[in-house]
């Protein structure tokens, strides 16, 4: 037993003093470290050979992570320089001051990121002043459809005039002719309209109206409108003769324009065409019978 125990005392003593050649080369790094901190850099340096023999990525690891180690690299493979006749050695090397190291810095993506077209449009005309485009500050024509109710029935009006307004005017007015259909009579004449932007979205104005009917009466009609984003209207107002404009009937009605308003009129129009067409087609293809 007592043979056993001495055996396995044995064994650990070898393993233990095994040597480890990675410890010393990190023993032998850090030594080269402390001499070159101090100055002595051809003593620093001679750790190189051993430590390469070992492993060489420690000696690169102990450089890179020293600035004074490195300040001793750098001197040791400048060429040396000769005043007369006495020559620098490499055993009268004096301690450089490394400078401190600088951390790396990353670039944001922001910096990365190439400019687009926009920004060096932006960029390049920084100097010159910047006038903003504001939609809706020119004279247009315009041609827009509405129904009104009250007074002897429903009337589907057409007016077709010019949209004056202004960037620098905050009033818009409208100037055209008209033309009305309705139960009892068809009518044509003008209008004009004179309105102002309340809010964002909304304008409010005064509409009058002068038609002459097929009958040869003349009728007026003033209102109210309230415009919506310039796409539509509604309005509340009344109805009276030319000649002695007196009160009537009061009428309420909707109206689209811009854009939409045109299209629609457009399309009342293709539709009446093609109704008209189709008559005339059958009254060729089957004439009436006397």
């Amino acid at each position: 037993m007592r043979m056993v125990v001495l055996v396995l005392f044995m064994l650990c003593a070898t393993a233990t003093a095994e040597p480890d050649p990675h410890g010393e080369a990190m023993q032998m790094a850090a030594a080269a470290r402390r001499l070159a901190r101090d100055g002595h850099c051809e003593e620093a340096l001679r750790f190189k050979s051993e430590i390469d023999l070992v492993d060489p990525e420690v000696w690169r690891a102990a450089v890179t992570d020293d600035p004074w180690l490195q300040a001793c690299v750098a001197e040791a493979m400048a060429p040396a320089e000769s005043h007369g006749d006495e020559h620098e050695t490499s055993s009268q090397l004096e301690p450089v001051e490394a400078p401190e190291p600088t951390p790396a810095t990353t670039p944001s993506a922001s910096a990365l990121r190439a400019p687009s077209t926009h920004e060096t449009s932006v960029a390049a005309t920084t100097d010159q002043p910047i006038t903003p485009i504001t939609p809706g500050c020119n004279t247009r024509p315009y041609l827009e459809p509405s129904v009104t109710l009250g007074g002897s029935g429903p009337t589907h009006r057409i007016a077709l005039g010019v949209l004056m307004r202004s960037c620098e005017w905050p009033y818009q007015v409208r100037l055209g002719v008209t033309g009305s259909v309705e139960s009892q009579r068809n009518a044509a004449g003008l209008e004009v309209e004179v309105s102002r932007r309340v809010a964002d979205e909304w304008r409010i104005g005064g509409h009058v109206v002068i038609e002459r009917g097929t009958h040869s009466f003349d009728d007026v009609s003033a209102d109210l409108r309230l415009h919506y984003s310039d796409a539509v209207w509604v309005q509340l107002g009344a109805v009276a003769p030319a000649n002695d404009l007196t009160l009537t009937a009061l009428v309420a009605g909707f109206g689209i324009e811009g854009s939409t308003g045109a299209y629609v009129v457009a399309s009342e129009a293709a539709s009446a065409t093609t109704l008209v067409a189709l008559v005339v087609v059958m009254l060729i293809v089957h004439p009436p019978q006397y």
